[in-house]
């Protein structure tokens, strides 16, 4: 649907089977892919809150945990880069949260300096 020159899109269940599915398989760059796609309409879909929502967030987190090199481009999301102010419906402070839970755990995982 086109609403004032923007494209809505609703994210329903079938978009968090696929994401499911790209994790069991472990298409990590698809699945970064994905999940920028799922954050990205996220505000306004009918993807069931808490269940899929705590589903989003592990998979992202994942994700993120593989393909290190994905992560400034969720950081864009959530400091307003490319996406309307919508996306700030509540969504913002989670994502924020698992792009900072990842940095974290790749610097705890990573051998210190010499």
């Amino acid at each position: 649907m086109l609403v004032d020159g923007r494209l809505n899109v609703y994210l329903g269940s079938r978009d968090v089977e696929v994401m499911r599915l790209l994790e069991e398989t472990e298409e990590w760059q698809k699945l970064v892919a994905w999940m920028m796609v799922i954050w990205s309409f996220l505000p306004g879909s009918s993807i069931p809150a808490t269940e899929s929502m705590e589903d989003i967030e592990r998979a992202t987190l994942k994700s993120l945990l593989q393909q290190p090199s994905a992560l400034p481009r969720f950081e864009d999301l959530f400091t307003g880069g490319m996406f309307s102010p919508t996306f700030y419906m509540g969504y913002k402070d989670n994502l924020k949260r698992i792009c900072n839970q990842a940095r974290a755990e790749r610097l705890a995982s990573e051998p210190p300096p010499p």
